[in-house]
């Protein structure tokens, strides 16, 4: 009993996407080692620099001259290792950050100083903290523009083999039913599904139209006890073979166009009631006549409408 618990977790667990997606969003967004190791020297440079000011252990361009270089090249640590985009991101992004953050604190100081005004603050910060700030800030931004495509990418491959996942599961399911666990719009569901058609061509069968997906097997075990039910019984109607069936009427009745198309059945629709019968082919074929109101007919080819009923006669049987 345990280990049929144990198998049912296991089988709920593997078919949780949001689950999968947390524990993917954040193997690709945690920081490194190295990147935390960064953080952490950026911060103790931040400390110093700020005691540095308040304590007046120096002048300030002094100061802001010697903090300015080592924060700008501890973020280059980062890049040197083999980290995932976002990992080499976060330092380049905080040390620009800090080094506007310091330029614009000891812009102030300089300007508040008796000998000197704004201008030279200003001077100071344009010259020498934003234009190093802003050479970590642009390959911040091109990491940045990386780490979004390759999660968007990672998402959808995500999704493909959860799409893989749900389908082996149930069998069959509506483009909602999909779209639900995947959270994600039904509309686009079938183009997830040209992808994961893509990748295994000969396992799943797809209909836009029906919005519906199955595995090939499902769908041959459908089509097996369709052709079954409706030989055996000989007479339903199309909206009970439906519901039996569990799929739209309208893809019941393109099934029976296929098994005339392939000769494995023959019988006839009437429209005007919506039921079908089984009628071996030969029978019809030599009675000349409708089967539902008995009018003259020429009976050649796979389908013949009656015109005086509408019945549609199908000839696909032996």
């Amino acid at each position: 009993m345990k280990e049929e618990n144990k198998d049912s977790q296991a089988d709920k667990s593997s078919l949780d996407f949001p689950k999968a997606r947390r524990a993917f969003y954040w193997d690709e967004l945690r920081p490194s080692k190295t990147a935390i190791g960064v953080l952490i020297l950026l911060l103790l440079l931040m400390i110093g620099y700020i005691c540095s000011l308040v304590g007046e252990s120096a002048s300030p361009e002094v100061v802001g001259i010697f903090c300015i270089g080592p924060v700008f090249f501890l973020p280059l640590l980062g890049m040197v290792f083999k980290n995932k985009p976002a990992s080499r991101t976060y330092p380049l992004l905080i040390a620009s950050v800090t080094i506007g953050f310091m330029g614009v604190v000891t812009a102030i100081f300089i300007s508040l100083m008796p000998q000197e005004d704004a201008a030279a603050g200003l001077g100071f910060l344009f010259f020498l903290p934003l234009p190093f700030a802003m050479m970590l800030l642009i390959p911040a931004a091109f990491l940045l523009r990386n780490v979004g495509q390759r999660l968007q990418a990672g998402v959808v491959d995500l999704r493909v083999k959860f799409a893989a996942r749900l389908l082996a599961h149930h069998g069959e399911l509506s483009f909602t039913d999909l779209a639900i666990p995947l959270r994600m719009a039904t509309t686009e569901v079938d183009n997830l599904l040209d992808k994961l058609m893509a990748k295994r061509p000969k396992k799943f069968w797809m209909s836009v139209p029906y919005q519906r997906v199955m595995t090939n097997g499902r769908f041959q075990q459908k089509q097996a006890t369709l052709l079954k039910i409706i030989k055996e019984r000989g007479f339903i109607y199309l909206d009970d073979l439906s519901i039996e069936m569990n799929v739209p009427r309208q893809l019941v009745t393109d099934w029976i166009y296929h098994f005339v198309h392939h000769r494995k059945f023959s019988g006839y629709i009437n429209w005007e009631n919506g039921s079908l019968y089984s009628i071996a082919a030969q029978k019809l074929k030599g009675n000349g006549r409708c089967p539902n109101c008995d009018s003259q007919l020429s009976l050649e080819g796979e389908t013949v409408r009656c015109p005086a009923c509408h019945s549609e006669i199908l000839l696909g049987g032996d």
